[in-house]
């Protein structure tokens, strides 16, 4: 059974495995909460090892993201793996050393406008927010949205994906779908994360780039062509200025203190597009739809937002990246 286990899960991160396959793995995975949890685990890694190692060898690549498998020979895959990645960080330490002191003034700067704002709202009522992230305690970035949500004013209830229920949005103004949580929805079957929220009538934001097309926000569903997170970026820009989306911005922005991925997706004219990675303007990292406007994939609920934030983005977030953060968060429960 575990021969068959390990079988099931290799094709599905080959891309190979059918419906009736995926049916058969989800089976087997409710049935071993263990082996679950293992599977999240690596299907994290196989996603992130991507574009991390993207300007790496392309048979190291493809050697790589083969090895990820639920019971694989874990210590010598870690050993090649870390080691890969050294040798691509010496190439890039000489760069940040001379980048250091301005990045780290930057982030005292920073440091010290967090600490006295912006100032936390009180409120008699205050807004909830579900926060759906991959795990609990929160990692660094969910940290860092849910004080500013706090800072907002906003009540903040956290839960994993995976602990989620579809009446967790009821009574909140808000779900926002942290990029954590994207092995939840892999194998895409009734009661996984997409079928939580695509019908919620309370406003989603998310910044899973994945579940983009999950949602019905994008039209395509092909990863690095329609939905993406780009690495080493520290710009956005702002195409739609007039929008309260864009928070007043326009033109280039610095969203970044330091180069971090930034999520992305393809969207129609049919979006309201507000921001672009610098340089493509294919690839929108700020775009959101209207209650009762149509999508790609079906009628929005309720307003939906994709933003530009990933995993560890909002550690390293300047103002002008909180700027928009909060925008999003306002719009979405139209506030």
């Amino acid at each position: 059974m575990r021969e068959e286990l390990e079988t099931l899960v290799a094709d599905y991160l080959d891309g190979t495995l059918d419906v009736g396959g995926r049916e058969r793995l989800a089976r087997e995975l409710d049935r071993d909460a263990q082996a679950r949890s293992e599977f999240v685990d690596q299907l994290q890694i196989h996603h992130r090892l991507r574009p991390a190692l993207e300007e790496s060898n392309p048979a190291f690549i493809k050697s790589v993201l083969r090895e990820v498998k639920l019971l694989g020979d874990g210590e010598r895959f870690s050993q090649g793996v870390v080691q890969q990645i050294k040798q691509s960080a010496r190439r890039r330490l000489r760069v940040w050393e001379l980048a250091a002191a301005g990045l780290i003034l930057a982030v005292l700067g920073y440091a010290l406008v967090r600490r006295d704002g912006p100032e936390r709202a009180v409120a008699a009522h205050p807004p909830g927010v579900l926060l759906v992230v991959g795990s609990l305690p929160l990692e660094a970035g969910d940290v860092r949205v849910k004080e500013r949500l706090e800072d907002l004013g906003c009540r903040v209830t956290a839960k994993t994906a995976l602990q989620t229920l579809p009446s967790d949005a009821k009574g909140m103004a808000l779900v926002a779908i942290s990029s954590t949580t994207l092995a939840a929805d892999v194998l895409d079957v009734p009661g996984e994360l997409t079928a939580k929220f695509r019908d919620t009538e309370t406003p989603v934001l998310t910044w899973e780039p994945r579940l983009f097309y999950d949602l019905g926000m994008i039209a395509g569903s092909v990863h690095q062509k329609d939905w993406g997170a780009l690495r080493d970026q520290t710009r956005l820009n702002v195409t739609n200025p007039s929008h309260p989306l864009a928070a007043g911005m326009s033109g280039k922005v610095v969203v970044n203190l330091q180069p971090n991925h930034l999520s992305w997706g393809r969207v129609r004219g049919d979006a309201i597009k507000i921001a672009t990675l610098e340089g493509d303007p294919d690839r929108a990292a700020i775009f959101a739809y209207e209650g009762g406007a149509a999508m790609p994939g079906r009628i929005a609920p309720a307003r939906r937002v994709g933003l530009f934030l990933f995993d560890t983005t909002s550690v390293q977030l300047s103002p002008q990246g909180w700027a928009l953060f909060d925008a999003a968060i306002r719009w979405s429960m139209n506030r």
